[in-house]
């Protein structure tokens, strides 16, 4: 190899290191249980699908892929340890709710998300783990019912309302998450053609092959809301944010 020759191969090799993309897409169905859902498996597949067309090196995980211990805390800190300065989370599942005990939240109530093994992981174990990844941009989509507020970040936009402050985390990271449903509201699946598909994850990654040119996260959720609602849909998807001025930020995945 000549030295030109190793000089553009070492070029190379940090421009990949530098626009390394990592996502981590756990979409969990339940099989077996009384808890059993449809589209969730599906719905990770078709992100790995989009995300693998804009250069993510994509993993998936469903319910027969995830150990015992392996959970979404897990997913967080495997990418938070990646070389990646652009992360994607995406969770398709169960959620619910239960009594808030540190009295962080106005209306009592704690969000959270179902593991595989049953155990409840909480916003705010959720918000801990984020604020523990510094130095990157954050993505996360969250399908699952009561997820308005999964990840309390301090900004949240709320259709057809004003923007409001949820809260003073504070944050080292980029974090935009767009949720299902408010904190109240359930989430539904769709079925066409007897495929299953959660109706936040069919309708955004729809919405986000289908856009052209420029357009900013808050006209993003704005038009996924009037989709769904169009659609028949009465849950209205959420878009948070670690940084009020990620509104206004260009869609870049």
């Amino acid at each position: 190899m000549s030295t030109l020759q190793g000089y553009k191969l070492l070029l190379e090799r940090k421009k990949k290191k530098t626009n390394y993309k990592k996502a981590i897409l756990m979409g969990l169905n339940y099989p077996g249980t009384r808890f059993r859902l449809l589209g969730c498996v599906n719905d990770v597949r078709n992100g790995k699908r989009f995300l693998n067309n804009k250069g993510y090196d994509t993993k998936v995980l469903i319910d027969k892929d995830i150990k015992k211990d392996y959970d979404l805390l897990e997913a967080l800190e495997e990418l938070k340890n990646s070389d990646a300065k652009t992360i994607l989370f995406h969770y398709s599942g169960h959620g619910t709710q239960i009594r808030d005990k540190n009295r962080d939240e106005l209306d009592g109530w704690d969000e959270v998300v179902f593991s595989k093994n049953g155990k409840n992981i909480t916003d705010d174990q959720i918000v801990k783990k984020l604020q523990s990844i510094k130095n990157k941009t954050i993505y996360l989509i969250f399908d699952c019912c009561h997820s308005g507020s999964i990840v309390d970040l301090p900004f949240r936009l709320i259709p057809n309302t004003k923007n409001i402050i949820e809260n003073n985390h504070q944050f080292e990271s980029d974090i935009i998450c767009i949720s299902g449903c408010n904190d109240y509201q359930t989430s539904a699946d769709v079925t066409q053609n007897n495929i299953s598909f959660g109706a936040l994850s069919k309708n955004l990654y729809q919405l986000l092959r289908s856009k052209k040119g420029k357009y900013t996260w808050k006209d993003l959720c704005l038009e996924l809301v009037k989709k769904m609602r169009d659609k028949g849909y009465t849950q209205v998807p959420q878009l948070s944010v670690s940084d009020v001025n990620l509104f206004e930020k260009m869609v870049e995945l």
